[in-house]
């Protein structure tokens, strides 16, 4: 009985460090990032959770457009800009 809940432990222990995330190639080691094919965001591993940002929301200014997100390049450079 003792020796199962030791090993219960150890599992605990080595799963705690990884995050799985849909889409990535596997599960990730604490800090390590991700950032999902097609999107803008970015995904990083913070042991037992993972933390994500992307880039948020804003008004361009007057006369000035938002541009559409670039999901060839890789975050932040795929966040849309401000076009005047």
């Amino acid at each position: 009985s003792a020796c199962f809940i030791l090993a219960s432990a150890i599992l605990w222990q080595e799963t705690s460090a990884d995050c799985i995330v849909p889409g990535a190639p596997g599960p990730l080691k604490t800090g390590e990032i991700f950032t999902p094919v097609g999107e803008c965001i970015k995904i990083t591993c913070r042991g037992n959770f993972v933390s994500g940002i992307g880039c948020g929301m804003w008004v361009p200014g007057p006369g000035c457009k938002r541009s559409e997100p670039d999901t060839t390049k890789p975050y932040p450079d795929c966040c849309p800009k401000e076009i005047c």
